[in-house]
C-alpha cells in the first residue's frame, strides 16, 4: 500500500508539504491518548489537510499519515446503524479495515 508523507508530527503540520495539487485524500491518525482513526477528505492539498487536522483541537491529533490518494481513494464506514460511503473512481486493490476485537 502506498502511503506518505506524514502530515502531522507532535500535533503540528510537517513542513514543506505540497500546497498546490488538490486531490482526494485518505489518512490515518493517532491522538495524544493513543486512539487511532482513518479518515477521508475530498479535493484538498496535503498542506491544507495537515492544517485541518491540526485545527481539530478536540481530537488532540498527535500524528497523521497520508495514505494513498487520488482517484483510487475510497471510504466506507458503518457505525451505530449509519453507513457512510464514498466510492472510488478507479479500481481499488488495497483495503485497510478497523474492526472490534
Amino acid at each position: 500500500m502506498q502511503c506518505g508523507p506524514f502530515l502531522l508530527d507532535g500535533g503540528k503540520p510537517v513542513a514543506y508539504l505540497d500546497d498546490t495539487r488538490a486531490a482526494r485524500r485518505t489518512f490515518a491518525l493517532t491522538t495524544t491518548d493513543r486512539q487511532a482513526a482513518i479518515g477521508y477528505c475530498n479535493a484538498v492539498t496535503l498542506a491544507r489537510l495537515a492544517r485541518v487536522l491540526a485545527a481539530l483541537s478536540q481530537l488532540n491529533v498527535a500524528r497523521a499519515l497520508n495514505l494513498d490518494g487520488g482517484s483510487s481513494s475510497a471510504f466506507w464506514c458503518r457505525a451505530a446503524e449509519k453507513t457512510v460511503s464514498v466510492p472510488e473512481i478507479k479500481m481499488v486493490r488495497d483495503f485497510v479495515a478497523i474492526v472490534p476485537r
